[in-house]
């Protein structure tokens, strides 16, 4: 078994030299030129005294370099650590210092956020590198083509890195707080990317092409990058800095895409476009999409299935778990609520609160185990590592579910999302789930709002599809048909857009600490 990022590259390249390795707008990288490109990023980092575990950081919006950079690090045994494009100078500072990176790479647009945290701490040992031209670049950093340059001639030896060493550290999304640095190795990064190709329909094949819309900071754009990479496929990298429904639909046909992965959000502004934007595109090539990081209702994954004509599939994963489930179309009609079943090598088990190993049908904490599981530790902080993961293996990063008597995972929650109404359990995402059989609903966000009687009441935020009207009255009956009353929501609110992270994933800790605008109803 191939066991480093690079050993899966030289691969590629020798089988599908002069095949597309990646795709951004007007650019287009063969897999021969990749390996060209990844080596030149290797000896800048050896010229600029990197070594085996330093960290290389990059602040960089979705663009081909930083496939370039991925290879580059994983070559010669230096750790990547992305950084949100979105994020302002207090959470790039606390990368910065948590990290201890040797290098930042940043392009002009993101320079400001970069000069801020520079300026609020000129004792950091960071070297910073622009992708731009000299005249964007400031006397105190270097330009990209400079410092690439700095380093031709210095030899490289790939075997050398150990599949065990990290290969990134991913800071976790921060939706229940501060982001962590989860820490992944090589050798578990590969493991998760067979399992993508097996259990996920991913990029297989040399003729696949997959379309990445995510922001590729993220994991989920490592994954699919890397399974791209190892498959020999292509990496067609959506050139728009937001999602714009009509454009993917364009790109979907000219580039010829088989693959994307998308969030709910995603699938309802192309749905919304309606068929007369279908009619008359060739999207005979689309075969699968893959939606994560949010519940997806039934009828909006019937809708696009019957829109474009490929498949969507639903599956259960995290930064630190890996792949943990896999939902596929010819699963039963009964199971399409939940996230499918385990992937092969990993195992799932649900815990009460003492640790206790609840039977099927019971809601606890979900509990990972098995070879797709990406955390090694979080970084430099024990505390974390402890409490996520055991000794003997399994994971949790605290999301609540159920199995059923057919090894099905339905989620509910993360166990801080919980709300205790009158001492009963409501899970947001049940309450969720109901809002969105709605018609007028396009999304919303359930979350608990303290109350002297119940110690909490049930809190709905709420934006509606364009062009629809409801009330509360009317939301609350719609929820009273189908829900136990302590369930049904006592506030609900309407806006115009929920907040979302870079990924899609409402919120609720945002919408949770923002003060409600209407009065509960008792």
């Amino acid at each position: 078994m191939l066991l480093t990022l690079s050993d899966h590259l030289d691969q590629s390249a020798t089988k599908n030299p002069e095949g597309q390795a990646w795709v951004h707008g007007a650019r287009a990288v063969t897999y021969l030129e990749l390996v060209d490109r990844a080596a030149a990023v290797a000896r800048a980092l050896l010229m600029s005294g990197l070594d085996k575990g330093d960290r290389c950081a990059f602040l960089l919006r979705n663009r081909g370099e930083v496939v370039d950079l991925w290879f580059g690090v994983a070559r010669v045994g230096v750790v990547a650590v992305p950084v949100n494009f979105r994020s302002v100078e207090r959470e790039l500072s606390h990368v910065l210092h948590d990290a201890e990176p040797r290098l930042l790479l940043v392009e002009p647009a993101l320079l400001p956020v970069a000069a801020a945290a520079r300026e609020r701490d000129p004792e950091l040992d960071v070297r910073f590198v622009v992708l731009g031209t000299p005249e964007e670049t400031p006397e105190w950093a270097d330009t990209y083509d400079d410092w690439l340059a700095a380093g031709s001639g210095s030899p490289i030896d790939a075997r050398t890195v150990d599949p065990e060493s990290p290969f990134f550290i991913g800071y976790t999304s921060g939706t229940t707080g501060r982001p962590k640095g989860a820490v992944v190795p090589h050798r578990s990064l590969v493991r998760n990317s067979l399992s993508l190709m097996l259990e996920y329909r991913a990029p297989s094949e040399r003729n696949d092409r997959f379309l990445t819309l995510m922001p590729m900071f993220h994991s989920n754009s490592t994954w699919f990058g890397v399974t791209c990479a190892m498959a020999g496929a292509t990496n067609v990298i959506s050139p728009d800095l937001s999602f714009d429904a009509s454009r993917v639909l364009a790109l979907l046909e000219s580039e010829r895409i088989t693959h994307t992965s998308v969030v709910p959000t995603m699938l309802k502004l192309l749905v919304d476009l309606g068929p007369d934007a279908v009619a008359g595109r060739d999207l005979s090539h689309l075969r699968h999409f893959l939606c994560g990081s949010a519940p997806i209702s039934v009828n909006l994954k019937r809708s696009v299935e019957e829109l474009l004509g490929c498949e969507v599939g639903e599956g259960y994963g995290a930064t630190e778990t890996g792949i943990v489930s896999s939902l596929r179309t010819e699963d039963p009609p009964e199971k399409k609520a939940s996230v499918g079943r385990p992937v092969v090598g990993a195992e799932v088990e649900i815990r009460g609160p003492l640790g206790r190993v609840l039977p099927a049908g019971q809601v606890g904490e979900v509990w990972i185990r098995g070879e797709t599981i990406l955390l090694s530790e979080y970084w430099r902080n024990p505390a974390a590592t402890a409490s996520t993961l055991e000794k003997s293996g399994w994971c949790s990063v605290g999301d609540m579910g159920r199995v059923d008597e057919d090894g099905y995972l339905f989620l509910a929650d993360r166990k801080n999302d919980l709300i205790i109404s009158g001492g009963e359990n409501v899970y947001p995402s049940e309450v969720e789930g109901v809002l969105l059989t709605h018609d007028a609903v396009a999304e919303s966000a359930v979350v608990g709002h303290p109350d002297e009687r119940w110690g909490e009441i049930v809190r709905a935020v709420v934006s509606l599809r364009p062009g629809r009207e409801t009330t509360v009255e009317e939301i609350q009956a719609h929820c009273r048909r189908e829900l136990a009353a302590y369930k049904i929501p006592r506030v609900v609110e309407f806006v115009d857009e929920l907040p979302k992270n870079p990924t899609g994933k409402i919120l609720r800790r945002v919408v949770r600490d923002q003060s409600p605008a209407v009065p509960p109803q008792q």
